[in-house]
């Protein structure tokens, strides 16, 4: 697989837009403190390879809670020949979960009227954030069979605020794996590992039945707990692989699962 997934959203009143949703990259996405160096740099790694030359450069990102990267260009297709408009645009959420995006279109105004004109406010970019949920593609059941897995941990560590000294450090660790077979069957169970170091406590569940899918986004499951649950699930890519999301239609959010074998 190559270093983006590639989205179409049709055709615009001035011709074809693509979308590339750019793979998590550690020297694209390295902190920089200085906001404009790291747009450069990311700019180097993910755009400018695939072009044999550029005019009409315009480096403009934008500081705030969640900077902004913003850097356009009109650029000549390597695979192509053509001349085409391209901006790389990034939104740092505070949560890390950003993802370089790259517009190609006919010409900057064709990019305009599609999600607009760049502007100084770090808010209203939302025609361009929303691109990065097009990396988003419907689950077979075929698609399950294996063993898909996930695991997270973190630690809290406390400090006395009178003293400055160490008061202990909160530990919180997990391994879910969901294991699908032939005829439908699962088998699932999660290990949890919680509590002060020194006084760790741990749990462990798992269960097994039989799951069906009413669509293609949708996984229902006989036996989770002791009781039947219902879940969203989608794919997402990354370089060379997929990923299953999960989402317990009971809870709010999403955890990602790697096919282990």
């Amino acid at each position: 697989m190559d270093q983006y997934g590639t989205g179409r959203l049709g055709r615009s009143k001035e011709g074809n837009i693509k979308v590339l949703i750019h793979y998590p990259n550690k020297s694209a996405d390295a902190y920089n403190s200085v906001l404009m160096d790291g747009l450069k740099n990311a700019w180097n790694i993910l755009v400018a390879p695939r072009y044999s030359s550029a005019s009409n450069f315009e480096f403009k990102p934008i500081s705030g809670w969640q900077s902004i990267d913003f850097a356009e260009a009109d650029m000549v297709e390597k695979s192509t020949g053509k001349t085409v408009h391209v901006v790389l645009f990034k939104m740092h959420y505070s949560n890390g979960s950003g993802k370089y995006l790259e517009f190609i279109t006919l010409n900057k105004n064709a990019f305009e009227q599609e999600f607009g004109a760049y502007h100084q406010e770090s808010y209203g970019w939302e025609k361009l954030e929303k691109m990065a949920n097009y990396n988003k593609f419907a689950v077979a059941a075929t698609d399950l069979k294996g063993k898909w897995t996930s695991n997270f941990s973190g630690l809290t560590q406390y400090v006395n605020a009178n003293t400055g000294a160490s008061a202990g450090a909160d530990t919180h660790a997990s391994n879910q794996i969901f294991e699908f077979t032939s005829g439908s069957t699962y088998k699932w169970s999660i290990a949890v590992a919680t509590g002060f170091v020194g006084n760790i406590k741990f749990q462990a569940a798992k269960s097994n039945g039989k799951f069906s899918m009413p669509d293609n986004w949708r996984i229902n499951f006989s036996d989770l707990e002791g009781k039947p649950k219902k879940y969203n699930a989608y794919f997402s890519c990354i370089k060379g692989a997929r990923v299953l999301w999960l989402q317990d239609t009971g809870y709010g959010d999403y955890t990602g699962f790697g096919k282990s074998e």
